[in-house]
């Protein structure tokens, strides 16, 4: 750097290179398989899956009367001739798998102890994830959990990828407390995928209230949901050093992990939050695996990815 030139804060950097961004979308075949989907996907490949509404696809569903608007091309001649009036030829609509990915970068997230924040290992799960589904030929949308949620529109092949890492991977510099309620995030991911989608959650859940645990089970009902759940190492054992202060869950929390007494209260109260998490994960029929801020291999901390406790 050449004196007088001012020096970069570093909130204002990109949470990944774009060295460490190429690496990560080209991370193929390492990962763990996710147990079997309790929701049959309504989507597919074309020749491998039919949706129930109709289309324009192969895949033929049913003859009835002509209508204004209905493609010439599909008129029936013998069912025609027999009934007397026009009949066309209707086809289920071929569609590809649907993908969504929800990507927490609100104020909790934006927290971090040892070699990144959570939100950069939020980022480095979305990437590799969105590349694993693009590879299968899927079509990939993602929602941005902060203060403004922004609305990644679904896509293919490389513009998708191009999307998602420019909006999972800009600065993230530190938030007041005032993350928006999960209902408002799950409703919205149910308004706007069809039934059937994939859909991964990755954030670290804090401020899920029970309340919000009827929109979780609706969001399992309807589509195939995954949760990671991104935590740091403070979370789980508080330092022996003090006095800190912790930031996560959009709030500030004091401590002194010289004090063996709040240290095991520490651990107690992260121990409560996992089951309360597994809990409510396990009611709406989804998966969830834990994987720290500060894994470097992704695959082998999916792989070992416990209760989180």
């Amino acid at each position: 750097m050449s004196i007088g030139e001012p020096a970069t804060d570093p909130t204002e950097r990109p949470l990944l290179d774009p060295g460490e961004v190429a690496e990560l979308l080209r991370q193929d075949g390492r990962w763990p398989a996710w147990p079997a989907a309790r929701v049959h996907p309504l989507h597919g490949r074309i020749g491998e899956r039919t949706a129930r509404r109709l289309g324009s696809g192969m895949d033929f569903a049913e003859i009835r009367p002509y209508q204004a608007g209905d493609d010439p091309r599909h008129l029936q001649w013998r069912a025609s001739a027999r009934t007397g009036s026009l009949q066309v030829r209707r086809f289920h609509q071929d569609v590809s798998p649907s993908v969504c990915l929800l990507v927490d970068r609100s104020a909790g997230m934006r927290f971090g102890t040892r070699r990144r924040l959570k939100a950069t290992q939020a980022a480095r799960l979305a990437l590799v994830l969105g590349a694993q589904e693009i590879r299968q030929g899927s079509e990939l949308c993602a929602l941005v959990r902060e203060p403004e949620r922004r609305w990644l529109p679904r896509a293919f092949g490389p513009t998708a990828l191009r999307r998602l890492a420019a909006g999972v991977t800009a600065p993230a510099p530190p938030l007041p407390p005032g993350d928006e309620d999960w209902s408002v995030v799950f409703g919205e991911l149910t308004a706007r995928l069809t039934a059937g989608s994939r859909v991964y959650l990755i954030s670290d859940f804090h401020g899920l209230r029970d309340a919000d645990r009827l929109l979780l089970a609706d969001l399992g009902r309807r589509f195939e949901v995954r949760a990671l759940v991104v935590y740091d190492a403070a979370e789980r054992r508080l330092p022996a050093a003090g006095p800190l202060l912790l930031r996560w869950g959009g709030s500030a929390t004091p401590a002194d992990g010289r004090d063996r007494s709040q240290r095991a209260r520490h651990a107690d109260a992260w121990r409560n939050h996992c089951a309360r998490l597994q809990e409510a994960f396990g009611a709406a029929g989804i998966t969830a695996r834990f994987v720290p801020a500060a894994a470097d291999d992704l695959a082998a901390a999916l792989a070992r990815a416990g209760d989180g406790a």
